[in-house]
């Protein structure tokens, strides 16, 4: 995936590779996924959007993922250096950074309801989500 994963995560996802139930699972959900249709509804968005891609992604190349935000109405679209696939797992720290970022830049930081929680402190009102 490209993803560099700390031994802890890396572990579970072996253990989930090695369940045929699993595997079976996960590749018939992907089998049945209509790509085509998606991108198409994906013109229809119209909230604010972000897509991030990590740089080193090997499963959706950032080429890939630029052309779907293009079909997104105002979304923006921003490749983040040195992360695979799961950069969610590599770096959420700093991933949560990212959509702080683009929240408080829409204006919708201030916004009642709105709260992530990063590394210790929260931003926003409301729940406590972790981002």
């Amino acid at each position: 995936t490209g993803s560099r994963l700390p031994p802890d995560v890396l572990a579970c996802y072996e253990a989930l590779t090695a369940s045929p139930t699993h595997v079976h699972t996960a590749l018939t959900m992907m089998a049945q996924w209509d790509l085509r249709a998606l991108l198409l509804d994906s013109a229809t968005l119209r909230l604010p959007s972000l897509l991030l891609a990590g740089a080193e992604d090997r499963w959706v190349i950032p080429a890939d993922a630029a052309r779907v935000a293009e079909h997104i109405p105002g979304a923006r679209f921003r490749v983040v250096p040195g992360l695979g696939h799961l950069m969610h797992e590599e770096a959420g720290d700093q991933l949560a950074e990212e959509l702080l970022q683009a929240i408080g830049e829409l204006g919708l930081r201030e916004r009642a309801g709105v709260a992530v929680h990063v590394s210790g402190h929260t931003s926003g009102h409301g729940a406590r989500p972790h981002a």
